[in-house]
Formats: structure tokens, sequence, C-alpha cells
């Protein structure tokens, strides 16, 4: 019986053993290539803004009132289609001091901006090598504020509208398999429709300040826990 199972013994291996890990193996190798296909083919999204471009200020007509759309432009440069694809105001700080300080009252919330020509729609599909506007603000003749681009304004917000000063906007747009991308406008209002000033200050990494606080936040722990050590040593015989 035991110079039975021992002369089996490369059969079951042949027979048994090796289809089972070729199948896995496959399978392995199939499922690793798949992902990889995806993440090498995915959605590659840019935003940026133009200063001197009538495509990025655009003088229009409503009503017959005269109007600035002040606009920036989203790419998905390669890749597959950038399904449900939105933009978002998501940082409004004004300056003060020469310096860029959270607005008062401060701005906390992430409303969804207008798409160009097509407010009514919050997400869009843009194919690779397209490109789609997107309103953030606009003036108009006649009045003495601004207007941001959305349908959904926070009514806290309001007296932001026609405080004359230099602000900074964090714009962010996202897609399914993109990554997030931000732009930070820089905006000049002295409260004239048509002498404004906006220009592009960038991409920024939206979350390199929270990411700070929790670096600091766990040097503190560490030193607390260290103190706490210390201290519990000091109290043995």
């Amino acid at each position: 019986m035991r110079w039975t199972a021992e002369a089996n013994w490369p059969t079951f291996l042949t027979h048994y053993v090796l289809p089972t890990v070729l199948l896995i193996t496959g399978a392995a190798i199939t499922l690793v290539a798949q992902a990889l296909w995806r993440w090498l083919s995915r959605p590659r999204l840019r935003v940026c803004f133009k200063e001197n471009d009538e495509r990025f200020v655009l003088p229009t007509r409503e009503n017959s009132t005269e109007v600035r759309y002040v606009r920036v432009l989203i790419t998905n440069r390669k890749g597959r289609i950038a399904r449900n694809c939105r933009v978002h105001l998501v940082g409004w700080e004004e300056e003060k001091n020469g310096q860029w300080e959270p607005t008062k009252p401060r701005y906390s919330d992430c409303v969804p901006l207008n798409w160009s020509y097509e407010p009514q729609l919050r997400a869009v599909d843009i194919l690779a090598r397209t490109w789609r506007f997107t309103d953030v603000l606009s003036t108009r003749k006649g009045w003495h504020q601004f207007r941001i681009e959305t349908a959904h304004f926070p009514n806290y917000c309001q007296p932001l509208l026609d405080r004359q000063n230099r602000f900074r906007f964090t714009i962010q747009v996202t897609a399914e398999e993109a990554s997030p991308q931000h732009l930070a406008l820089e905006f000049k209002w002295n409260g004239v429709w048509n002498n404004f000033k906006v220009k592009s200050l960038g991409p920024v990494c939206l979350h390199a300040h929270y990411e700070n606080e929790m670096v600091q936040a766990y040097w503190r722990c560490l030193r607390s826990r260290w103190e706490w050590l210390k201290n519990s040593l000091k109290k043995l015989p």
C-alpha cells in the first residue's frame, strides 16, 4: 500500500496539483493585468485658467444686461471617459495684512459650480482629449457685487459678495477613477463690474494643511507619552 501511494505521487502532482496551481496563477495574473490596465488607462484631468484670454473671462449679454463670466477649463488629457465629472468650490479665503485667511463669516461648504451653457447639469462625462468649461463667478453691469455661479449658494456667505477685497478661490475637479485636481484663483474685486482682476495661482494641495496638523498632533501625543513614562519611572522605589 505504501509502495502504491509513493508510485502514484508523481501522477497526483501532474494531474491534480499542477493544473490547480496553474489555474490559480493564471487567474491572479489576469486580475493583476486588468487592474494595471485600468490604472494606466484612467482619466487624466486638468483644470486651468489663462489670463488675457477671452474664453476665460467671457463677455456676453443676458436680457440686454452686459455680463462677464469667469470660467475655468476642465480637460481630460488621456485615458478613458471621465465619468460623472463634477466641479466644486471647496475653498474661499480673503487677504488680510498680506496673508490669506479664512473669510468672515467663514466659508465651510463644498458647493457645486455650474457647467457653462448647461447650469442644470451637476455631473457630465468628458471624453478623452476633450474639454468643458465651468463657470466660477460672474459680474453684471449696474451691480456692485459679484455672483458665484452655483444653484445652491449658502445664505451666510451673501455679505462676502459685495466686499471689496482680494479673494482666493480653491476649485476641485473630480471624476470616477480619476485623481482629484485643484486650482487656486485670485480674484481682486473693487466693486466695478468690468474692472476686476483674475489670475491663476496654480495647482494646490488641498490637504497639506490638515496633514501638517496631523503630524503635529502625533508628535504632541509622543511627547505626552514620554513625559508620562518619565514620571512613572521616577515614582518607582
